[in-house]
């Protein structure tokens, strides 16, 4: 191996990092601050948030809030061992921000008022209900034998009703 190449490994492999998810409201907020300060693209030094709100003083950050309530709702709704905290994958992060971002991109109601409830719809729909069911192996889905009852025939409802 070649010198130069010792610091790339000494600096990325020689420590053993473990992310366990994120599972308090300040780092989910703290995840928002990054996509609210990225810059992309480059060239054009704009944040990334305005390549989807037309709105110079839109922040993720203020929605953190809502979405995370959600996170928490369903990790609630699903849990058989109540006692577990709460852990949000990075994947579900990021698929629930990209997923209200083009949401708010694609409406042409007014940002400030469908906000929050776009919010809470993509943390719905980012896949973390799934990944929570999966993981618990036990949880609560319709139509599913568990503990030897059968629940209800039928989808999760969703709370929000925007179109």
């Amino acid at each position: 191996m070649k010198r130069s190449h010792n610091q790339i490994v000494d600096r990325f492999l020689s420590s053993e990092a473990v992310f366990q998810g994120i599972t308090t409201l300040d780092e989910f907020r703290g995840c928002l601050k990054g996509f609210d300060e990225v810059i992309f693209p480059q060239r054009e030094r704009l944040p990334l948030v305005s390549q989807f709100v037309d709105d110079p003083e839109f922040s993720l950050q203020a929605h953190a809030a809502t979405m995370w309530t959600t996170f928490q709702e369903i990790w609630n709704e699903i849990r058989v061992d109540k006692s577990d905290s709460i852990t949000v994958p990075m994947h579900h992060v990021a698929a629930a921000t990209t997923t209200f971002l083009t949401t708010l991109a694609n409406t042409d109601k007014e940002i400030a008022v469908v906000a929050p409830e776009f919010a809470t719809l993509a943390v719905e729909q980012c896949g973390y209900y799934e990944f929570v069911y999966t993981k618990n192996g036990e949880g609560v889905v319709a139509g599913v034998k568990m503990n030897g009852k059968e629940e209800k025939k039928g989808q999760r409802k969703e709370k929000s009703n925007v179109e």
